[in-house]
C-alpha cells in the first residue's frame, strides 16, 4: 500500500515585539530613561501628552499593548510611565515640544527621559484673585493646571515666606483642599474655595 503523505500548512510567522530596555536613572532619583521601540503597524508609542510648550506630562496610556505599556509589565513601580508622568526628553531633544513631538511621531525608537512628580501642600489664604494664569488639556485628559504665570497675591506672599517650598512656573496644580480631578473639575475647586486653602503642587 502507498504511504500516505501528510500534509502541512506553511508555518506563518509571528511578529516579535520590539525589546524596551530601562536604564538608571541619568541625574537623581526622581528621573529615569527609557528606550521604546515600535512595529510598523504601531503609528506611535501608546500614550497621549498635555504640552506647555517646554515638557510634555503623561494624561492617557492610549494602547493597553503599546511600547509604553510593555514597558511597564515589566519596570519597577517608580520607572512606570503613568498620567502625571513628565517626560522631559526625548532623544536629547528638551526645552522645545514641537521638535520633541516630530521624534516621537516619525521615529521607531526614541529615548526618553522621564521624571516621577515630587507633591507638596501649599497653604495659602484665599479671598481674592489667586494671581495665577494656568493651561491645561482641552478635554476630559489630564488631572493638572500648569502654572504659566504668578503674579502678585497668595501664593507669591507664600512664596516669600517658604523659599524652600516656593511655587514656581510650569508646576502643576493637582488638587485643591484634597480634591484632584480633570482641569475644568479643579478650576471649579479653585473658584468654589475660600477662606484657608491649601493648594496640592506636582513639579
Amino acid at each position: 500500500a502507498a504511504a500516505a503523505k501528510a500534509s502541512m500548512a506553511p508555518r506563518v510567522a509571528r511578529p516579535t515585539l520590539p525589546a524596551l530596555r530601562t536604564e538608571e536613572p541619568p541625574s537623581d532619583g526622581k528621573k529615569f530613561r527609557v528606550t521604546l521601540q515600535r512595529s510598523l503597524e504601531e503609528k506611535d508609542f501608546g500614550a497621549e501628552f498635555f504640552d506647555d510648550g517646554e515638557t510634555f506630562e503623561v494624561t492617557a496610556i492610549n494602547s493597553k499593548s503599546g511600547a509604553i505599556a510593555r514597558h511597564n509589565l515589566g519596570a519597577e513601580a517608580r520607572y512606570q510611565v503613568q498620567p502625571g508622568t513628565f517626560l522631559l526628553s526625548i532623544n536629547s531633544i528638551s526645552d522645545d515640544t514641537a521638535k520633541m513631538r516630530t521624534e516621537w511621531r516619525n521615529r521607531r525608537e526614541v529615548v526618553c527621559d522621564f521624571a516621577q512628580p515630587e507633591r507638596f501642600d501649599v497653604q495659602i489664604n484665599k479671598n481674592g484673585p489667586l494671581g495665577i494664569d494656568v493651561v491645561h488639556t482641552h478635554r476630559d485628559l489630564g488631572a493638572s493646571l500648569a502654572l504659566m504665570t504668578i503674579s502678585e497675591g497668595p501664593i507669591t506672599r507664600w512664596n516669600e515666606a517658604h523659599p524652600e517650598a516656593a511655587v514656581r512656573r510650569l508646576d502643576r496644580l493637582v488638587a485643591v483642599n484634597g480634591l484632584g480631578g480633570c482641569p475644568e473639575e479643579l478650576k471649579e475647586h479653585l473658584k468654589s474655595s475660600s477662606g484657608t486653602v491649601t493648594l496640592t503642587i506636582a513639579r
